[in-house]
């Protein structure tokens, strides 16, 4: 069994990694603290209940709770406020945890899953359900549900889980009031799912085997969490399943896979990736795959029904390898199908090849009218030229005429000097 010194340090990594407030730390640690110390109680012992030689626990009667009733050890009492949910496992409800009431003054709110005691009257069934506990509380992710211990009522001698308690709702009370969603929100409230299981075997290699919409909570604040690894089953590298591990028909029907029930198989990814298949097929129809009034969700394109199809088949080798390679898969599949894409494409080069046709067209005419305009350019440039030649040849010859015209003058003004010359030499000769 677990020391309260053992349950402190995981507290320590819960705080660590930023999934513990310093003040949810501090109260949790002096609550284990009180219940492993307070004398004069002794804490169960798990190990008696698998030791042959203790006497066994009395069977105490059917969970016939009520609300204001307290139920637990001794020295770890919790108030029932208001039942959650009930069904075969047992019932769910939101308790105060008086111990941390009677320090603090204020009321710290759990969430209590209270089985009946004939789940747990055998030694193995208790076992079973305390390794669960252990393994459950080992899950520190922000979109996991967080399992802080279990207890075992004396009056009822029933066991009880008690986790965090959260506000808000599960996709199946989403989907009773929506009925169907569109593919873009389912989408976005798988992706912590994805990561939650993604941590979970990676870090853990447990795969959950009970994903449904009512182990999916939606918080008031927006926030996902997965519910109930209670039936998770832990990979092993050889050997036979433990006879403490979870029955292979653990889980929900309509959502377990095929291979879920052959017993020895080691549990893989697939097993949730076949369940968050046939919940998206829920989410976006309303229905399950194959129920009456199953159709393709009209949401789905060709290619990304086929992936879908392909996660709640039967081969588990043909599904995608884990729920984020799923809803990956679905988002690039997004568009027409190979065959629609093909026609699609057909359609685009008959569009483009009218295109080039018009182009090609529009470019011949552009070209004539170019030419056009060119050879009007180039006949104006011509008569342009042939009138600035008639102007150079028209000022040529009006030079040449002036300077004939300066000649003659020159020539008669030198002819009338030298008639004057003469005359005048005459003259003086004459006298």
């Amino acid at each position: 069994m677990q020391t309260a010194i053992d349950k402190i340090r995981e507290l320590r990594a819960l705080h660590d990694d930023g999934l513990l407030s310093r003040q949810e730390f501090e109260l949790r640690k002096n609550a284990i603290l009180d219940a492993a110390y307070q004398p004069g109680e002794r804490p169960v012992d798990p190990d008696a209940l698998y030791d042959a030689s203790a006497p066994a626990p009395r069977p105490g009667t059917e969970i016939g709770l009520m609300t204001g009733q307290e139920i637990g050890p001794q020295n770890r009492r919790y108030r029932l406020e208001r039942l959650i949910a009930h069904g075969g496992m047992g019932q769910v409800w939101q308790a105060t945890d008086l111990a941390t009431h009677a320090e603090l003054g204020h009321s710290a709110q759990v969430a209590l899953k209270i089985l009946p005691a004939h789940a747990t009257s055998a030694a193995s069934h208790a076992k079973l359900l305390i390794q669960e506990a252990t393994r459950a509380r080992r899950l520190a992710h922000e979109h996991i549900v967080r399992v802080y211990e279990w207890a075992q009522d004396p009056a009822t001698s029933s066991f009880f889980l008690i986790m965090e308690y959260l506000e808000g709702e599960d996709l199946d009370a989403v989907l009773a009031r929506e009925g169907r969603l569109p593919l873009a929100r389912v989408l976005a409230l798988l992706d912590p799912v994805a990561a939650a299981l993604d941590y979970a075997w990676e870090r853990h290699h447990l795969v959950h085997r009970d994903i449904k919409p009512g182990n999916v909570f939606v918080t008031t604040k927006g926030d996902v969490k997965l519910l109930d690894f209670g039936i998770a089953a832990r990979a092993r590298a050889s050997g036979p399943a433990s006879k403490l591990d979870a029955p292979a028909t653990s889980g929900t029907a309509g959502y377990r896979a095929p291979e879920a029930v052959i017993e020895g198989r080691t549990p893989e990814p697939t097993l949730d990736v076949y369940a968050v298949s046939v919940m998206i097929h829920q989410l976006l129809t309303g229905v399950l795959p194959g129920e009456p009034g199953g159709t393709v969700p009209e949401t789905l394109g060709a290619r990304q029904w086929e992936v879908l199809r392909g996660g709640f088949g039967r081969d588990p080798a043909a599904r995608p390898a884990s729920v984020h390679a799923l809803l990956a898969a679905i988002r690039a599949a997004a568009g027409p199908s190979a065959v629609e894409q093909a026609a699609q494409d057909a359609r685009e080069r008959i569009e483009e090849e009218r295109v080039a046709r018009e182009l090609a067209a529009r470019r011949a005419i552009e070209a004539e009218a170019a030419a056009v305009i060119k050879a009007q350019q180039d006949e104006q440039r011509r008569v342009q030229l042939r009138e600035q030649q008639r102007r150079e040849r028209l000022e040529a010859e009006q030079a040449r005429l002036a300077r004939k015209e300066s000649l003659r003058q020159q020539l008669l003004a030198r002819r009338d000097e030298e008639v004057a010359k003469t005359q005048a030499a005459k003259e003086e000769a004459a006298r």
